[in-house]
């Protein structure tokens, strides 16, 4: 679980930089950025970068992104449940893959804004489902893996499905910014607000979830 919390900026002309966007979930899974140069955005000349009112951290289209690699964090994190699963994104992207963790097999998921109006979810190569988003606007995005059935829905309407094979078996890390590690392409062009990742699907509470998501963020 990702989110932005307890922090404070003075109010003077400087620019701030994440390097370690923090695992809330005590298991250390740490998404991190170690180069300077590619590191996002959550102070801009002196003031909190925040989408609609609320903490953000941004990413330049261009070279940033985070990553759980293992060598700088205590686990090595490439979201690769066994079974059924669950993610939640709140992000406002212009183009790019929010988050991925495919190998170069295309085992793995992602997250990305795939057109003008379309957010695309994937679960490994047999699993890919499009859903209306419209570019460069707040959305939460939710996946959820139940037995063989993927679902995927964008701020909290109804889930569109598909019939899929079982088993993440992604040997890439986890990646928060662009396409998945190793492949320098596909880098956001917006903001990533929360992320937050189940290795279970969460049914019976994915609404609940979805409706504190949207009560914190006024998404809808």
């Amino acid at each position: 679980d990702y989110i932005i919390s307890d922090f404070k900026v003075s109010r003077i002309p400087r620019n701030g930089f994440v390097e370690t966007f923090y695992d809330q979930s005590a298991n250390l899974r740490d998404a991190i950025q170690g180069t300077a140069t590619n590191q996002p955005s959550i102070v801009q000349n002196g003031g909190i970068v925040k989408v609609n009112s609320k903490p953000a951290i941004t990413f330049d289209g261009n070279d940033n992104f985070l990553e759980v690699d293992g060598s700088g964090s205590a686990v090595a994190y490439s979201f690769s449940p066994s079974g059924d699963m669950g993610m939640f994104i709140v992000s406002k992207q212009f183009t790019g893959n929010v988050v991925d963790s495919r190998d170069g097999a295309g085992d793995g998921i992602f997250l990305q804004q795939a057109s003008a109006n379309t957010t695309r979810f994937r679960y490994n190569g047999d699993g890919s489902i499009d859903i209306t988003a419209t570019r460069d606007a707040q959305h939460f995005s939710t996946m959820t893996l139940d037995g063989t059935t993927l679902s995927a829905s964008v701020d909290g309407g109804t889930a569109s499905t598909d019939t899929v094979t079982a088993g993440v078996s992604t040997t890439s890390n986890l990646v928060l910014g662009k396409a998945f590690s190793g492949n320098n392409s596909n880098f956001v062009d917006g903001e990533i607000q929360e992320a937050i990742f189940y290795e279970n699907n969460k049914t019976s509470e994915k609404s609940d979830i979805e409706t504190d998501i949207d009560n914190f963020y006024s998404i809808t």
